[in-house]
Order: C-alpha cells, then sequence, then structure tokens
C-alpha cells in the first residue's frame, strides 16, 4: 500500500472511531446527567484515548512488538469489540426512545425523565459487558476438529485418501494466539 492510501485510509478509521466516540459521549454522558466540568473533560480525554487506541496499537505491533505493546493491543481490541456493542445497542435505545416520543408515549418533560435515561444507559453499559464477555469467553475455548468422510463423484483410487481442511472463521491474534490454533 502506498503511504498516500495508508495515510488516506488511517484519517478515515480516525474520522469514523472520532464518529462513533463522539456519539457515545454525547448518549451516554449526558444520558447519565454528568455535570461535573472536571469529569466531563476527564471523559473526553478518554474517549479520544479510546478512539485512536487500537489504530495506534496496531501501529506499535508492527514498529516495535514486545510484551507492553501485546497489553496494549489486548486493550484496544477488548476494548473495540465492547465499543461496538455499545454502539449498536445505543442506537437501537436511542431509536426506540425516538419512537415512543413520537407516539408521545416518553415522557419527556416528567420527573422519571432523568431515572429512565440512567436506566436506559446503565442496561446498554450492562448489557455490553455481557455480551463482551460472553464474546471473550468464547474466543478463548479450544478449536473444534472434526473429521468427514465425503464421497467425491469420480474420484479415483489412485489419488488415494484425499484430505481437505476447512477453517471457518479462525482468528489468531491478541485473544487467540498461534500455539492454540
Amino acid at each position: 500500500m502506498s503511504p498516500v492510501r495508508a495515510l488516506l485510509f488511517l484519517a478515515v478509521v480516525l474520522l469514523v472511531a472520532g464518529a462513533i466516540h463522539a456519539f457515545l459521549y454525547r448518549r451516554f454522558v449526558v444520558g447519565l446527567g454528568i455535570r461535573s466540568r472536571r469529569a466531563r473533560r476527564w471523559l473526553r480525554g478518554l474517549a479520544v484515548v479510546l478512539a485512536v487506541s487500537y489504530p495506534v496499537a496496531r501501529w506499535l505491533d508492527a514498529w516495535a512488538p514486545g510484551p507492553v505493546v501485546i497489553g496494549a493491543h489486548w486493550g484496544a481490541a477488548v476494548w473495540l469489540g465492547l465499543m461496538f456493542h455499545l454502539l449498536w445497542l445505543g442506537l437501537a435505545a436511542w431509536a426506540v426512545k425516538g419512537i415512543l416520543g413520537a407516539a408521545r408515549l416518553w415522557p419527556r418533560w416528567s420527573r422519571h425523565h432523568a431515572t429512565l435515561g440512567r436506566l436506559g444507559v446503565a442496561a446498554v453499559l450492562l448489557t455490553a459487558l455481557v455480551l463482551g464477555a460472553v464474546g471473550w469467553a468464547g474466543a478463548r475455548r479450544d478449536a473444534v476438529v472434526r473429521e468427514v468422510d465425503v464421497p467425491v463423484a469420480g474420484h479415483t483410487p489412485e489419488l488415494g485418501r484425499l484430505r481437505i481442511a476447512v477453517f471457518a472463521d479462525l482468528h489468531a491474534g491478541v485473544l487467540v494466539d498461534a500455539g492454540v490454533v
């Protein structure tokens, strides 16, 4: 890949990551009603660090591999999975709230609005954490090997036993190392 294409790709990745993190920041920080300027500044900084964590970890992995980089890469990969769970759950909750608001069923200005908003944020966060834990546990399990005899029409005995290997959705990386594969 040429340097220009690599920089363009990185710019697009960072733009998308920034937009996702801005959406998550807005939905969750505002949804939780955090008003402290110091807390908001800290959470904004955290959102920026998390937005660039995966591209930076990939770059560090290519240029300076080592145990510290593996830890950073692992953390960034876990955050990436959790972020996508938060994104789709947050979008779903936002859509439901919009539909209920359009039907005038959402108590927009009632005294329960803040409580419902906090409960919604807590439910989305908890669900994303549970889904992330289930995904992590699934990624850590051993691979399943199945041997199956498949009759092939026109197969000649000169070929002997023909072996075909199929790997489905196999990943080796931070969570599953090459030794497991």
